[in-house]
């Protein structure tokens, strides 16, 4: 495999966008369409290959609007990690107790105990794994440590109604049947309950 990891603006290494308006997955998603049209001529030239995705909670739900607004699945093998069509109010409301709010620290020991009561759910890891959280979630701002992230991002989110977030008729059911979908699933996930999971199997492009 050839592999290819993108930090999405805002977030990781890229830089950030010039307003918190330009945030959002409509800018998202045609930003990784033409990303994905240009890295795959320079690289592949004529002999494109299967596309294979790997997302992650945003990550996912990225490359289901990617091959959801094209018709015919640009992503050929798709890996949904976390994620689905549907997330309830009370995991909505769990993440916007942190987003857009993102302390500073005095050291790595203060990021660990910080990720690990956010990302509570993500458990159990290994101290060997948070100390890897730790190391690609901060840099370094002075003589503190802060988020890896412009706070910006969490504008619609922060600012959104409770409600879930129902994407099965206006994403999920417009994904290519011939879409080749592997769900991967936390036991203690509030992000993508086993309730949706099921759901996916038997709507939509169902699961492999």
């Amino acid at each position: 495999f050839r592999v290819l990891s993108a930090d999405v603006s805002g977030r990781g290494h890229s830089p950030p966008l010039s307003t918190e308006q330009e945030y959002g997955y409509p800018s998202y998603v045609r930003m990784f369409k033409e990303w994905m049209s240009v890295v795959l001529s320079e690289i592949f030239k004529d002999d494109v290959p299967e596309v294979y995705w790997v997302g992650t909670s945003m990550g996912g739900l990225i490359g289901m609007m990617i091959n959801a607004s094209v018709g015919v699945p640009l992503i050929n093998r798709l890996v949904l990690n976390d994620i689905g069509p549907f997330v309830s109010t009370v995991a909505i409301d769990r993440l916007k107790t942190y987003c857009g709010h993102p302390p500073t620290f005095n050291n790595d020991a203060e990021v660990k105990v910080y990720l690990k009561d956010i990302y509570a759910p993500f458990e159990p890891l290994t101290d060997e794994q948070w100390n890897f959280m730790v190391r690609v979630s901060v840099q370094k701002d002075g003589d503190k440590l802060k988020m890896r992230y412009d706070p910006r991002l969490t504008y619609q989110l922060r600012d959104a109604e409770s409600k879930d977030m129902d994407l099965y008729e206006s994403v999920w059911n417009k994904i290519p049947s011939d879409t080749k979908i592997l769900l991967i699933r936390g036991e203690t996930s509030d992000i993508l309950t086993e309730d949706t999971a099921n759901k996916m199997k038997e709507t939509g492009p169902g699961l492999d």
